[in-house]
């Protein structure tokens, strides 16, 4: 798995009962204004994935992910202007925020290149890995957000 230990939700392997109760939950949080989830297609084919939802603190928070063929291209940093675009759209006002795990250095990149700072260092769960890593806690504050679209 190249995808599942860079997120902190999504096990491996996955399986169809999972991905139903996922499709499920991302819904009803759309439904109550806690989050929302879009795919990311180029030409026609589903190349990754970016959201938003309510973390624990109950901040808004952003995530996304590129499939392993189609990295590198700029991809991820649409995924994430996308959805910020879609949150301000739906008239979020405050922070921004978004973690990446120390060991995937291009996603912070990507954020950093969006104007996000780092806020501070944790130990966050990752499902994919079945146990936790070192992240980064990211935040864009409401004035910069413009800028980064």
């Amino acid at each position: 798995p190249t995808l599942s230990p860079h997120t902190g939700t999504v096990p491996h392997p996955i399986d169809v009962q999972w991905a139903r109760a996922r499709l499920i939950d991302k819904r009803l949080k759309e439904a109550n204004g806690e989050g929302a989830d879009r795919g990311l297609y180029k030409e026609g084919v589903l190349v990754g994935n970016a959201g938003w939802f309510l973390n624990e603190e109950g901040g808004a928070e952003i995530g996304y992910a590129i499939h392993r063929d189609h990295r590198g291209q700029g991809l991820a940093t649409i995924a994430a202007q996308s959805v910020m675009h879609m949150m301000l759209a739906g008239g979020h006002k405050g922070p921004i925020y978004a973690q990446y795990f120390q060991d995937n250095p291009a996603s912070g990149r990507v954020l950093e290149k969006l104007g996000f700072k780092r806020v501070h260092e944790i130990e966050s769960q990752s499902a994919g890995r079945r146990s936790s890593a070192m992240a980064w806690v990211m935040m864009l504050e409401p004035t910069q957000q413009g800028e980064s679209l």
